[in-house]
């Protein structure tokens, strides 16, 4: 006699997975269980537990990464890196990238809260070339600015984040324009042999009048990401 198994959905933010039973003895007669399902109560559960399943965990990233840092030393069972992706290019060769900054919670079995506010405590950066030579920010705008926003990062998990949107415009011709936060634009030339490293630091702090069990304090400071110029 062929068994009929029984589906369990076990739901949970932003995923949905989907588990077997199969027919044993003590385990509920699907016929019952179909019934008691089609209750009139119920009906909105079920509805919201199909879509669910349909959401596959876990996501890929949106862009890939071109380049990425190397993981700081942890402050406070939290440690970071900077991460560099290619975003787009006009046709006369104007490139756009962006930068990321990816955290991880270290903790064994805490829940940890990062407040990350893009305008007012972004990462800190600097850009050197190969010999060490700061490279100075140029003037550049952002069509909006992101909202403030309490991070969580349950035990070993690691979240990646835009540090702010991109520069709003940038200059016509071969270049490179990528910003770090919301005040911070570099502009750099595609030709030429020279390469670029960006290394910062990033300080996270409660905001006034708010706070947090477990909320993360303190500085990490992030090795230099190589910023490929090149188109590879």
């Amino acid at each position: 006699m062929h068994e009929t198994p029984n589906f369990w959905v076990q739901a949970t933010p932003g995923c949905a997975f989907l588990f077997v039973v199969s027919q044993s003895p003590g385990a509920p007669d699907p016929a019952r269980w179909a019934a008691y399902m089609r209750r009139p109560q119920l009906i909105p559960v079920v509805i919201l537990l199909g879509a669910l399943t349909v959401q596959f965990c876990p996501a890929g990233s949106v862009v890939e990464p071109d380049a990425i840092g190397e993981w700081s030393q942890p402050t406070n069972n939290i440690t970071g890196r900077l991460l560099f992706a290619g975003h787009a290019e006009s046709k006369d060769g104007a490139r756009v990238g962006l930068v990321y900054l990816e955290l991880q919670n270290l903790s064994g079995s805490e829940t940890m809260y990062v407040y990350y506010d893009a305008l007012r405590a972004p990462p800190r950066c600097e850009l050197r070339d190969s010999t060490g030579k700061i490279v100075e920010q140029a003037l550049s705008g952002r069509d909006a600015v992101p909202e403030a926003c309490w991070l969580t990062f349950p035990p070993h998990s690691t979240m990646r984040f835009l540090t702010g949107y991109g520069p709003a415009y940038g200059p016509t011709g071969p270049s490179l324009t990528f910003g770090v936060g919301m005040d911070q634009t570099w502009l750099l030339p595609v030709g030429g042999t020279n390469s670029y490293f960006l290394s910062g630091t990033f300080t996270a702090t409660s905001p006034k009048g708010e706070s947090r069990e477990h909320s993360w304090k303190g500085t990490l400071k992030l090795p230099a990401v190589r910023i490929p110029v090149k188109i590879p």
